[in-house]
């Protein structure tokens, strides 16, 4: 079944909006109200049917904010690997941040050490950002 096929299927359309619901039919990007609005997913799985995700996995993002999260997906994902690499960090070291942010659902105490971990990599003091603001000089 195509993908546009199963996006008309109820358990999908339930989903769809049960999120926009959630989410007040507000782009959670720009807080506009009114405008035609998309439950996005944030990630996708292999072999995971669309409504197949936690709520978590969603938010709502009107015609607008949809595109340009669209069409900086790939570059953002390569520049923020590229990043960690010349940060310094091994595959092995970005295997571990991994499976630490995998077990956030699981494990809240984890998710505050992972989310204090990557955000310190990510503050103005943090590697990823002087790596980052030196690339950039």
């Amino acid at each position: 079944m195509k993908y546009s096929e199963k996006l008309r299927d109820p358990r999908w359309q339930e989903k769809r909006l049960f999120i926009l619901n959630r989410d007040a039919f507000t782009c959670v990007l720009c807080n506009e109200y009114g405008a035609t609005v998309h439950a996005h997913h944030n990630y996708y799985l292999p072999n995971r049917e669309p409504w197949d995700y936690p709520d978590k996995a969603f938010y709502t993002l009107c015609d607008k904010c949809h595109k340009e999260e669209h069409d900086i997906e790939s570059d953002t994902k390569e520049d923020l690997f590229r990043a960690f690499k010349q940060a310094g960090f091994t595959n092995h070291s970005l295997v571990h941040i991994i499976l630490g942010l995998r077990l956030v659902d699981k494990l809240p105490a984890s998710a505050n050490l992972v989310a204090h971990a990557v955000g310190h990599m990510f503050s103005n003091n943090g590697a990823v950002c002087n790596m980052y603001n030196k690339l950039k000089s």
